[in-house]
């Protein structure tokens, strides 16, 4: 395992029970076994994913139980983001920009490619070249009308 993913990994627990603003970078090195220095040799400025992204990116299988704290935590973005992906998708249709789709089944299918994206991005598995373009496409000959 990486440095990165091994951090991520020690980061995960503590922003479940903490939260993300309640979690030092003293207390993510301590529960990593490294020093904090490590922690700023690798995620150099804002490279340190927010929590929804750590979220995500860790606790995949965990998020199908209701209960667990991945699950709890992850339902309030979750809704803002379908909220706003269905209402983008509606708008496109009304303005005639975008073909007609089933809207709630398009809403998923984007959500979960933004959630293997966040994981790629997360997991520095983005390295393929083309790959954001190459998503950026899809959607626009997925949705908009030519």
């Amino acid at each position: 395992m990486g440095k990165k993913a091994n951090l991520l990994n020690a980061a995960i627990p503590l922003f479940a029970t903490r939260g993300y603003e309640g979690t030092t970078t003293a207390q993510i090195a301590a529960a990593a076994g490294v020093t904090e220095p490590v922690i700023y040799y690798n995620f150099k400025n804002d490279d340190f994913p927010d929590e929804t992204n750590m979220l995500v990116s860790a606790c995949p299988a965990k998020l199908r139980d209701s209960a667990h704290v991945c699950a709890r935590l992850l339902k309030v973005p979750q809704q803002r983001l379908t909220t706003y992906i269905s209402g983008a998708i509606e708008a496109g249709i009304a303005s005639a920009e975008f073909i007609l789709v089933p809207v709630a089944t398009t809403t998923s299918l984007l959500l979960a490619m933004i959630n293997g994206l966040l994981r790629r991005r997360v997991l520095e598995l983005d390295q393929i070249e083309g790959f954001k373009e190459t998503s950026i496409e899809f959607c626009r000959r997925s949705l908009v009308k030519k």
